[in-house]
């Protein structure tokens, strides 16, 4: 049997490792090589600032509501008190309170929230509503508020909001065990009452507010069942025949630093002709798009169009420029100032055309097929044809596909 030959590789001092080995169980580089720029994620607005925007939201739709009661207006009048107070009451001091310096002292007045119009409504959920600091730390107590916000959301606009009555209801079964709870024991009478179907159908807004106010307090009693530990015990066999080797810090230095060239350079340069026409709306012609092609593909400025296709594949040039820089706002608002200025639109109606606005500034761009997927079915399960009737519903969608194509040679 002829002598096997054994390779030993040793560092020291001055000799530095030059190469190493990466053991990829998971298929990262699989997953980075078809997502460069990794998972899609979006940040969640925290639950206090949920819980201003719906009292707000049940406010304005309680205004519009012909028929309302003394109560329901003393239960609008209320929030609009308590919107009010964490406004006004706000810290200065901080920094993010002073970015808005302006319109936390106009809505300081508390003259100002009786006059709320459509417009102040997205004004509000836009600079104001994220200041205020949670107050307390109790979570479940927060979550339960919003909760029950929602449900009167749901009353307000004739949404079906059964899961949220039972999740109500659940919590109701679970603090009926804990009468050995004194503060529990108090609210029995009601804990008995919300698991009858006859509570909630002649339920009230106001039956609402009192619910929460009542149980908010008393769902830190609730015991939630704990998660089992899964313990799992195999041996892992390594299938050393599939081994795939590949040479992995040249290409992905290479990658990264030509995406971090050509998105600076457009950063940079928005000014530009042509990334100011596709950042504002306006449509572009092909000798335009071949100006930005020759600056961006000319190997010296950012890189190649081979590069390019390495890292954004076929994406026209132009949508690429719009995911980077999205819609300029007032560009954006302008696409919908028809609706916006009508002064005939509820406050989801609002909500929905603000929420468009904003994914377009973000993102430069939004798929029609979007307007019926979250988080666009945020407000109504049905998305778009949920919250509009067909002619306004077209008129939106036909509006969103102009300004895709507006991303296009025209």
């Amino acid at each position: 049997m002829g002598a096997e030959r054994v390779y030993v590789l040793i560092f020291w001092p001055g000799i530095d490792k030059t190469e190493f080995l990466i053991f990829d169980f998971c298929q990262n580089f699989e997953f980075f090589d078809e997502h460069p720029d990794g998972a899609n994620t979006s940040s969640q607005k925290p639950i206090s600032q949920k819980i201003f925007e719906a009292k707000l939201e049940v406010a304005q739709l309680i205004k519009e509501f012909y028929n309302r009661t003394e109560t329901d207006e003393a239960l609008r009048l209320t929030y609009l008190n308590e919107l009010h107070e964490s406004i006004a009451t706000l810290n200065q001091d901080r920094f993010v309170v002073r970015m808005e310096l302006r319109k936390v002292n106009e809505y300081s007045d508390r003259k100002r929230w009786d006059v709320i119009s459509k417009g102040d409504f997205l004004d509000i959920c836009g600079h104001l509503s994220k200041l205020p600091e949670p107050q307390g730390n109790d979570e479940l107590a927060r979550r339960f508020d919003y909760l029950m916000l929602v449900i009167q959301l749901c009353m307000l606009q004739k949404i079906d909001d059964t899961k949220y009555i039972n999740r109500v209801i659940d919590i109701a079964k679970s603090l009926s065990k804990l009468d050995n709870v004194p503060v529990v024991a108090h609210q029995m009478p009601l804990i008995g009452k919300i698991q009858k179907d006859h509570y909630w159908n002649t339920r009230t807004l106001d039956a609402m507010e009192e619910l929460r106010i009542a149980l908010r307090d008393l769902i830190k009693f609730i015991e939630f069942e704990e998660q089992v530990n899964v313990y799992t015990s195999f041996k892992d066999n390594l299938d050393t025949d599939n081994i795939v080797v590949r040479d992995v810090i040249p290409q992905y230095q290479t990658l990264q630093g030509y995406k971090d060239r050509v998105e600076r350079y457009l950063r940079e340069h928005k000014d530009h002709l042509v990334i100011y026409k596709l950042t504002h709306n306006i449509p572009i012609t092909a000798p335009e798009l071949n100006q930005l092609e020759e600056i961006l593909f000319d190997s010296n400025t950012c890189g190649t169009r081979d590069e390019y296709k390495a890292n954004y594949g076929d994406q026209p040039l132009g949508e690429f420029v719009r995911s980077i820089l999205g819609l300029d706002i007032e560009a954006a608002n302008k696409i919908f100032a028809e609706f916006l200025n009508a002064g005939n639109l509820r406050a989801d109606q609002m909500t929905f055309i603000q929420n468009i606005i904003k994914f377009l500034t973000k993102n430069g761009k939004i798929e029609k097929r979007m307007l019926f997927e979250p988080p666009f079915t945020e407000q109504h399960q049905d998305g778009i044809i949920g919250i509009f009737d067909d002619a306004d519903a077209t008129k939106i969608i036909r509006l969103v596909d102009e300004t895709n194509k507006n991303a296009e040679v025209g």
